[in-house]
């Protein structure tokens, strides 16, 4: 992406697509210009369909075309990201620093050996975070490892050609996220667990000065809470999700606690994998424990959710708010009390994009 390229950005989610333009002014100022969503349809499914599936492709389309025309952005140019569950991430520890030709030949065979699927049908691209120097005085650098299968890298370039727009850049959600955080914690920045709670997924990654140094995709998100609320009491989806909204995980409610035990089991799952990413990074990564977690997507709204990931895992929980250092002016002086903040995360952080 050439740099000062004016772009929009849309994150493009399991039940929905979210719009954001941002003016950003050099690395500590930003304003939002544009902000809009809409769900997909009930009959499209959210992975992006290929050439082969032209109805579904048609479909995505002009759900798109209604987005941008709604929220009345002109530009072509467009950044978006890649489910975090259809890639493959990997830190590279430790590697030795050498000039920049044999430092990626270096990350091209460490990638070769372990990425689940052929180098052949992957885009890879790596970023650095971080150098140091070891005991023994030698000079080190650690890189994260990105792989997306091409098939769906054609997938996002195909939608972006018939919806006549030009993709200028496509990044993981985790990367986005990262951005988004880094943007907001200027100058404060400890180790923090971001947890994205999506609809049929739950993301989280560990954000090292403001770079990604872990991320893992759990399979349980906000939807399995309201299934097994369905389930439970053989009622609509529809309902369930409105007791889940009301209720959520607080067990002192008037319902008796009954929406809490039945969400408990599910959320439980995704508390456990998150024990364990917090023992990788401390433990084999070497990084300790992240300081902070901070919650996001829509999903991270559900009542008493942050308070019972902080009690299982013992790490100060919030809701993170990616727009507390964004200008908002004019029309969009209040739209934090319209919309909710950190459901846009992912698509803020891409929108803060400026290499």
């Amino acid at each position: 992406m050439a740099s000062g390229t004016p772009f929009f950005a849309l994150d493009i989610g399991q039940s929905s697509i979210k719009l954001v333009q941002i003016d950003r002014k050099g690395s500590n100022s930003a304003r939002l210009k544009a902000i809009g969503s809409i769900n997909f349809p009930n009959d499209l499914e959210t992975v992006i369909p290929s050439k082969e599936e032209p109805e579904k492709l048609e479909l995505m389309v002009s759900t798109l075309k209604t987005l941008i025309q709604s929220s009345g952005v002109k530009l072509k140019q467009v950044v978006t990201s890649m489910p975090e569950s259809t890639i493959f991430t990997k830190l590279l520890p430790n590697l030795p620093l050498v000039d920049q030709a044999k430092l990626e030949e270096m990350i091209y065979w460490e990638a070769k050996q372990v990425l689940p699927i052929p180098l052949e049908e992957a885009q890879v691209d790596w970023i650095e975070i971080e150098r140091k120097k070891n005991s023994d005085g030698t000079n080190a650098v650690s890189a994260m490892v990105i792989a997306a299968p091409r098939s769906m890298v054609e997938g996002y370039l195909e939608l972006c050609h018939r919806a006549e727009l030009e993709l200028v850049a496509l990044e993981v959600e985790s990367v986005a996220i990262a951005r988004a955080f880094s943007f907001t914690y200027q100058g404060n920045q400890p180790l923090t667990m971001m947890i994205d709670f999506g609809a049929d997924t739950t993301n989280a990654c560990v954000v090292y000065n403001g770079k990604v140094i872990f991320s893992q995709s759990i399979r349980n998100g906000s939807a399995m809470f309201t299934k097994a609320i369905s389930t439970d009491f053989g009622i609509q989806p529809s309902q369930a999700e409105q007791y889940k909204t009301a209720y959520g995980v607080l067990p002192n409610q008037a319902d008796g606690g009954k929406i809490y035990n039945s969400i408990k089991p599910v959320l439980d799952v995704v508390v456990n994998e998150l024990h364990k990413i917090n023992g990788f990074v401390e433990t084999r990564l070497q990084y300790g424990k992240p300081q902070q977690i901070l919650l996001t997507g829509n999903g991270s709204m559900m009542p008493g959710l942050a308070q019972y990931i902080q009690t299982a895992l013992g790490v100060n929980t919030s809701i993170f708010d990616p727009m507390a250092n964004l200008k908002l002016t004019g029309g969009l002086s209040n739209i934090k009390n319209e919309v909710v903040p950190a459901g846009y995360t992912v698509a803020i952080g891409l929108g803060l994009k400026q290499e």
